[in-house]
């Protein structure tokens, strides 16, 4: 398994880290570090060379901070490396991701700021919303004090059914429900059920994004796992509010299937 770490020196990108290293224990496999140097530093009266310099030098530091993570990891045996460049940080994770053959992209989810929150947002969103393979957006560690919990929003899509499949070839041996929404009075769709398999499901009266919302605020899930469907540009949109919500509101984390 590839695993590509959306890294940076920050708390959220040392949890992503750790779950990119409890799956490679689970399965096997490499973790890459992809982290895109994106501060624009003001030009001094020496002009562009200043700036370059500036630039090369943020670069190399971030480089070596990484290859002290990649270093920690092989030193837990697994293997590790990293990709530090001056990028748009979506873009290249999503570059790096495809270039390198990635099974799974891992990024870390901050709390600085409101503002800082609607930046980082675009970035996730990008991610989550292009990526071709599936995404993990983390709050924290890993658990170690329990069995993993993961809840699976069903809907009947395809995309929905790969996610559950996603989910159980990830972590077989999570405590693991299905959540399908329907209208008052209707019973889950032979598709909903097709897609749940033979996970536990249960039904929710009410909007995707309502009930989604309030059982992600709950946090009583590790793992919230969500399908992504490819409908067109607008119906894309209106998914993405829900998954990109439940990113937003989520007290744990969040695994987005394409």
């Amino acid at each position: 398994m590839k695993i590509l770490v959306g890294w940076s020196d920050s708390p959220g990108a040392s949890a992503a880290v750790a779950w990119a290293k409890d799956l490679v224990a689970r399965h096997g496999g490499e973790v890459r570090l992809a982290h895109a140097v994106s501060t624009f530093p003001i030009a001094t009266y020496e002009g562009v060379t200043e700036v370059a310099r500036m630039f090369d030098a943020a670069i190399n530091a971030q480089t070596e901070r990484a290859n002290l993570v990649c270093k920690s990891l092989e030193d837990a045996g697994v293997k590790a490396s990293c990709s530090v460049h001056h990028a748009i940080p979506g873009d290249f994770i999503l570059g790096e991701a495809e270039k390198w053959g990635a099974d799974l992209i891992v990024v870390g989810r901050r709390e600085i700021g409101r503002f800082g929150h609607l930046l980082l947002g675009s970035n996730s969103a990008h991610i989550v919303r292009r990526a071709k393979c599936p995404t993990l957006v983390v709050h924290d560690l890993p658990p170690t004090d329990h069995t993993l919990r993961i809840l699976d929003a069903v809907d009947g899509s395809p995309s929905s059914a790969r996610a559950v499949k996603c989910a159980k070839s990830l972590w077989p041996k999570a405590e693991t429900e299905a959540l399908a929404v329907v209208e008052e009075g209707a019973l889950p769709s032979a598709e909903v059920v097709n897609a749940a398999g033979d996970v536990p499901l249960k039904a929710a009266v009410g909007s995707p994004l309502e009930v989604l919302g309030t059982r992600a605020k709950e946090g009583a899930q590790d793992v919230t796992v969500v399908g992504r469907r490819g409908l067109g540009f607008f119906k894309e949109l209106l998914l993405g509010s829900v998954s990109e919500r439940i990113v937003s509101l989520a007290k744990a984390s969040v695994l987005v299937v394409p």
